[in-house]
């Protein structure tokens, strides 16, 4: 997946980006969180899949994320027939979190993009 910051998005120097790929469960409607932001209710994604963690100073990067990847070895992204891809430049300064995201569909090499804007009021 290409991941970059949004034209004129402020990135501080110490910020982190954090890429979660998730399976998608559209009939859940539990409202899952995560310490950033709540994902909304009518796209919510449930299982984790994999993480990945960069340093802001290396946008804009390519990432790939494997079944190799997989948190638990149970849950392969291969497997799942619909996966959200999040991405977060996180600052510890704190500040508010830049965020993007993306549905990436199929069984076969799944190719996304993803821009990391303001996260949305």
């Amino acid at each position: 997946m290409d991941i970059r910051p949004a034209d004129g998005a402020c990135v501080a120097s110490d910020a982190a980006v954090i890429v979660t790929a998730r399976a998608k469960d559209a009939a859940s409607s539990t409202g899952v969180t995560n310490s950033a932001s709540a994902v909304d209710t009518a796209n919510v994604a449930s299982t984790l899949l994999a993480e990945r963690r960069r340093s802001a100073s290396e946008l804009p990067t390519t990432i790939v994320l494997d079944d190799s990847l997989a948190i638990n070895p149970a849950d392969k992204l291969s497997a799942c027939p619909q996966v959200v891809v999040q991405a977060r430049i996180v600052s510890a300064s704190g500040g508010d979190d830049l965020t993007g995201r993306s549905d990436a569909k199929g069984a076969e090499s799944r190719r996304v993009s993803v821009v990391i804007a303001a996260q949305s009021p």
